[in-house]
């Protein structure tokens, strides 16, 4: 059964709290550096972790490529957060590209009215046979009242450099573990090109100013995802498992990394297929379960520039 796409009225907004854990998967977990959600469990162990199996560069001569997705977050069928991704690549010397991303995220419904969520954030960098070599990545958050900038430059060695605003209740991250990490949007896009390149069996750590979390995923099973009223896309789709676990966290005052209070994210589901041409397999729906229940982001509307 082929893919299809369906442009479908979206669905009345709801409140969900639960929304705003599953937007650290749908949108690159760039939410763990704006909220106050941590992840999983701790490992005092560093591996080697950055893909170096990404086979999908677009063709030499390539004109530029743009893609916008745009996903609606439901719980309980209820509508509480929308969420925006958009990929740019351009030809640069031939052997690499260069790329943009972008994402925003925001409460919607009654979710709104109780919590004033926004997230932006955009990374700027290469992508080689290498993989994603990212040059400056930025985030901006709004949590209830408190706002939160953040700022990585990666150095010539793709070492990164960050600058937190305010100043984060966490003490610094140690040179010797955000060697080899890459920032949460070009994470996510690293597994999402090594998906399509290999099956969901790839693992990367990502530093976000304030921890480094490892994110893996496993399965790649062939699944038909049945017609919805929300999610424009049915057809075969490929899934995959996503864990997020803490590698280094030292809050202020401490002497050792402390384990997470509360596990956010559980039982995490992506599905992913073609559905623009030029790029890999992208996101089409994906499923968490979270402290507040389970919840789900479904894609609602794709732009091509």
């Amino acid at each position: 059964m082929a893919g299809a796409l369906r442009y479908l009225p979206k669905a009345a907004s709801g409140y969900g709290k639960a929304a705003a854990s599953i937007a650290v998967v749908a949108g690159g977990t760039v939410l763990l550096s704006a909220t106050p959600m941590q992840a999983q469990t701790e490992s005092e162990t560093r591996t080697e972790t950055r893909s170096d199996q990404l086979t999908m560069l677009p063709p030499a001569g390539a004109a530029p490529a743009d893609v916008t997705l745009h996903y609606d977050i439901m719980v309980g069928g209820l509508h509480a957060t929308s969420l925006q991704f958009s990929l740019s690549l351009e030809e640069n010397d031939g052997a690499e590209e260069l790329y943009t991303g972008q994402f925003t995220a925001q409460a919607e419904g009654m979710l709104s009215w109780i919590v004033d969520f926004q997230m932006t954030s955009e990374i700027n960098g290469k992508l080689t046979e290498d993989g994603f070599q990212p040059e400056h990545y930025e985030a901006l958050s709004t949590w209830r009242d408190n706002e939160r900038r953040v700022a990585i430059d990666f150095d010539a060695d793709g070492t990164p450099q960050a600058e937190v605003v305010p100043e984060p209740d966490r003490a610094p991250v140690p040179y010797a573990y955000r060697d080899g990490t890459l920032d949460p949007l070009s994470s996510i896009l690293t597994l999402i090109y090594g998906a399509a390149a290999g099956g969901c069996d790839d693992q990367v750590e990502a530093y976000d100013g304030r921890r480094v979390y490892r994110i893996t995923t496993k399965g790649g099973d062939q699944v038909v995802l049945p017609e919805s009223s929300i999610n424009i896309y049915q057809g075969d789709a490929i899934t995959c498992d996503v864990s997020i676990d803490r590698v280094l966290e030292v809050w202020r005052g401490e002497t050792t990394p402390g384990r997470p209070k509360k596990r956010y994210l559980q039982d995490i589901k992506a599905y992913f297929a073609p559905i623009a041409e030029g790029f890999p397999s992208l996101p089409v729906r994906l499923e968490a379960m979270s402290s507040y229940g389970g919840a789900r982001a479904h894609l609602v509307k794709i732009e091509r520039n």
